[in-house]
Parts: structure tokens; sequence; C-alpha cells
């Protein structure tokens, strides 16, 4: 729910009511908040004396592109300015790698069926199997922008365990002009991502939580949860 997950319920409202009416499986993909800030903090060996140990994916750790765009975000959002250690720099990076990891191997686990489904669950996704293309459902997975740029973050480690291309939409907040088209010098190209949506500035951009630490003040959800219902909500 909104405040264990750390982002507002409103942002993403439409999308679960979308799926509620349709009948459309919505699954959880993050790794546990609680290994991450243990691994923001501590490292990622940290989590072998946890119960998180058996749940640590394999993590590619050598992705320079991965490595020079966090860096950069980073400096981007003044953690320069404050100082941060090497060994810090270090356990960050493998936290954000960790939650890369884990976000691609929920998605390939749901891909080659290994996550199984509640029985109420398996008629209506074998009949949405049997009507897609070739014969096998798709699995849209909705994740923050960073991690698909570029594809170095969670689409090429999904393709790395499953050897089948992904498709990747990237959002990206820009100015408009008054002609009502992207105030932009020029578009992203396919290097970054298969297709770039241009969307407007967030409204409340306060609500987000920062990437490490606790969660900021959440706005209350401007969709109820009786509005949403939970009966399409599986939780794994």
């Amino acid at each position: 729910r909104g405040r264990s997950w750390g982002y507002d319920l409103g942002q993403y409202a439409k999308v679960l009511a979308y799926a509620k009416a349709r009948g459309i499986r919505v699954v959880g993909l993050n790794v546990p908040r609680e290994a991450v800030e243990l691994v923001a903090t501590h490292g990622v060996g940290a989590l072998s004396a946890t119960p998180f140990a058996s749940q640590i994916p394999e993590m590619d750790m050598g992705n320079r592109d991965h490595l020079k765009r966090f860096v950069d975000d980073l400096a981007a959002g003044g953690a320069a300015k404050r100082g941060m250690s090497a060994e810090r720099l270090r356990s960050n990076y493998e936290a954000v790698t960790l939650m890369d990891e884990y976000i691609a191997e929920s998605i390939a686990m749901h891909q080659r069926g290994d996550v199984p489904l509640p029985d109420a669950l398996k008629n209506a996704v074998a009949s949405t199997s049997d009507a897609g293309a070739g014969g096998s459902a798709r699995l849209v997975a909705l994740v923050g922008a960073a991690r698909v740029r570029g594809r170095v973050g969670v689409p090429n480690r999904v393709s790395r365990r499953t050897a089948q291309p992904t498709f990747s939409m990237l959002p990206q907040s820009v100015p408009w002009a008054a002609n009502g088209l992207p105030d932009i010098e020029r578009p992203l190209d396919r290097s970054e991502s298969d297709w770039v949506l241009y969307t407007q500035g967030e409204v409340v951009p306060e609500v987000r939580m920062t990437a490490f630490g606790p969660p900021v003040r959440l706005e209350p959800p401007r969709v109820s949860d009786a509005a949403l219902g939970t009966s399409n909500v599986i939780q794994i």
C-alpha cells in the first residue's frame, strides 16, 4: 500500500483501477525495502546473515555504463557537494544494482512460469495466454525511469535471464512550448529507449521519497482503497 510502498497511491490509482476492471493480474516485483537500506548502509555482503540471503539474485556489478549513469545521477542530485566516501559510494551502487537485478529476476520468473498462481487466477491467466500473440501473455513492468534509460538497468538484465528482447518506454518530464510541443533541442535516440514519452513535470514532486532513507510525508491517496478494491491485486 502507499504507506509501506513509499509513493503516493494516487499516482498509480488509474493503472490499478484499469487492471481491476479488466481482470489483469498485478504483482509486486521489487526487493523488500529493508534489504535495500541494509545494503546501502553496509554493502551487499551484509545480507548473508539475514533472512534475505536466499533472495539475493545473480548480480552483474561490472557494467561500466550502468555505474557511470549512477554516478552522474548522484552528481546531478548534489551528492558530490555533500561528499561521499568510496565505501559509501560502492554500497549505494550495490543497493541500486540489487534493485535492478531483483526486479529483472522477478520479471523473468513470471515469464518462465516459476511463480505459482492462485487457483482463482489460473483459468483467467490461461485464457489471456491463449489470446496473446504467439500464445503467451505479456508482462508490463512499471519501474523508475533510471531503471530503463539506456536499457542497462532492468531491460538488459531481463534479457540476460530470458534470452528474449524487451521493449522499453522512457518517460521524460520536460518544459512545453507555446505550440504544444516539448521544448527540447532534440529527442533522445533509440540508444536510450525504444520509445520516449515526453510529459509535463510532476504537480507535487515533494511527495516523492529519496532513493535511500525514510520516506517523506505522503499525501492521502486521491482514490480510496474502497474504490480500487483488492480482488485483483495479488501480493507475493
